[in-house]
């Protein structure tokens, strides 16, 4: 799909499928991992925080739906455990894949990462690495930016170098390992 996004607010392009993450994080400390997940399917929601006050049906099945499809991503992602703790109380490793779950919860068809292993254990991010790779046997693409090269050669089909904001190699992980610059 071709489609122009110079100049389109923020909730055109997410509805359009496509999601970011943040290098610095961006998860809600405050509150729990389920919680978390759960602001990333505000937009799939029919409920309202009115239907819920004044105890309409529609709008719990509606949560329950939110809820259900939180979990389930909660499992994929292996953060079952974790649902009811507060997320500034995990590592920071954990933090970036809750942030990257909460990014998939709204029917995500390209995920934008920005320096997601900064910080990050060898453990966590031979995690991450299989998280992207399941990733993309479920079909959602995945936009890496990323310092860490061994990782972005473990995920990749195919790596664009850039120095200084110019293209200096392309082509698929084995391609740029044989290439000078």
């Amino acid at each position: 799909q071709n489609h122009d996004l110079s100049g389109l607010p923020p909730h055109k392009i997410s509805a359009m499928g496509m999601r970011r993450t943040f290098q610095n994080g961006g998860s809600f400390g405050s509150m729990t991992v389920l919680e978390n997940v759960l602001t990333g399917l505000n937009q799939q929601t029919t409920g309202t925080p009115l239907g819920i006050i004044f105890g309409l049906r529609g709008a719990y099945r509606a949560e329950a739906a939110a809820v259900l499809r939180a979990r389930e991503l909660l499992e994929l992602m292996g953060l079952s455990a974790y649902a009811a703790r507060v997320t500034a109380n995990l590592s920071s490793g954990q933090q970036r894949i809750v942030e990257i779950t909460r990014a998939l919860a709204a029917k995500t068809q390209l995920l934008l990462l920005d320096e997601p292993a900064v910080g990050l254990s060898g453990t966590e991010r031979d995690h991450l690495v299989s998280i992207l790779r399941k990733l993309a046997s479920e079909g959602i693409s995945v936009l890496l930016v990323e310092h860490t090269i061994d990782m972005v050669m473990a995920v990749s089909e195919k790596v664009i170098v850039l120095n200084y904001g110019e293209v200096i190699a392309d082509g698929s992980p084995a391609e740029i390992r044989e290439h000078p610059a």
